[in-house]
């Protein structure tokens, strides 16, 4: 990977990415060096994560994915996944029928409140 260039506009890039940056950051002073080596970091990071890059033929980039790779690394994932156990399944759903009840009785007691009002104001108009 070829080091950062510094374009006009506030635009960090190599050969294969740019990272947008803004155009003040070099005011910033070490605060905008810091945003320009995090941007890199960021930016040397996905290069990593996403693999061996292939240019279309509109000059575009898109990462090349080995059908089996893809398949392992969702079985991966797919391990990571923690379930809820039935008991927290069940304490869960108490606990969103409890406050649906709850809430459908204040916003009844709130319509009736407001219906009221209305009814009031709409008599002193007659």
């Amino acid at each position: 990977m070829q080091s950062p260039q510094r374009a006009s506009k506030g635009r960090i890039h190599s050969d294969r990415c740019a990272v947008f940056l803004p155009p003040f950051a070099d005011k910033l002073g070490e605060g905008g060096r810091t945003i320009a080596r995090s941007a890199l970091d960021a930016r040397g990071a996905i290069t990593h994560l996403a693999g061996n890059f292939d240019a279309y033929e509109d000059g575009t980039d898109m990462a090349k994915v080995k059908i089996g790779e893809f398949v392992n690394q969702v079985k991966t994932e797919a391990g990571k996944i923690v379930w809820p156990t039935g008991r927290e399944t069940v304490q869960t759903t108490i606990l969103v029928l409890i406050m649906a009840t709850i809430l459908s009785f204040f916003f009844l007691g709130v319509d009736t409140v407001f219906s009221y009002i209305v009814s009031w104001l709409t008599s002193l108009a007659r």
